[in-house]
């Protein structure tokens, strides 16, 4: 790493990105600063880059990680490409921040893993919610033992998505597993931050 501030790049900059990631490059962190976007469409990529004032855009991914103002690629792509963009940043030495669900499979995300090892960079998966101020309390009280012990657990989360332009969530092939994979994530992620339970991906 060159030193601050690191430079960012997003791939798949659709919806998804221009709601929760660029608004966040607009503050000026002084260790961030957002460097280029990939989107395959190019007017609306242009369009974007208008908007947002971004530096840089390419229109494939390839393009993006060879930028060497890189340091870190956000891959917000559909998560059946999530695999192939991990791997292609990671082979390119970008430490990685892959959006959530991690990968359309078990096997996809332990390729993830070992590649991003294999390459020495590092690995995060995007779950916003484990940042939450009450999803934090609650996890400090769950490990003082403040409220007792944990013993079962239940989750629910909807979102009105008639208006959703993500026409890609029902092609599973590119979701990974549709709404179930999209918001049940986050719930499953949570259940796993509030009572850790050991995976392994090698086989």
């Amino acid at each position: 790493m060159s030193g601050l501030p690191m430079g960012y790049g997003i791939i798949g900059c659709g919806a998804h990105s221009e709601k929760r990631y660029l608004p966040v490059f607009q503050r000026k962190d002084p260790v961030m600063r957002l460097v280029a976007v990939q989107r395959r469409n190019r007017e609306k990529l242009l369009e974007v880059q208008r908007r947002w004032q971004i530096p840089r855009v390419y229109t494939s991914p390839e393009e993006l990680v060879r930028d060497a103002d890189v340091n870190v690629v956000l891959v917000a792509s559909p998560p059946g490409l999530h695999k192939e963009h991990v791997c292609l940043a990671a082979r390119a030495g970008k430490d990685v921040i892959v959006e959530k669900p991690m990968a359309a499979s078990l096997t996809d995300a332990g390729a993830m893993v070992n590649c991003c090892r294999e390459n020495a960079v590092t690995l995060f998966v995007a779950f916003s919610l484990r940042y939450c101020a009450a999803v934090r309390q609650l996890s400090d009280l769950l490990s003082a033992g403040t409220i007792g012990k944990l013993y079962h657990m239940e989750g629910c989360f909807t979102i009105n998505a008639s208006g959703s332009q993500r026409t890609w969530l029902e092609d599973p092939h590119l979701s990974g597993g549709g709404a179930v994979a999209d918001l049940g994530s986050h719930i499953l992620d949570l259940m796993r931050f509030f009572h850790p339970l050991p995976v392994k991906l090698d086989s």
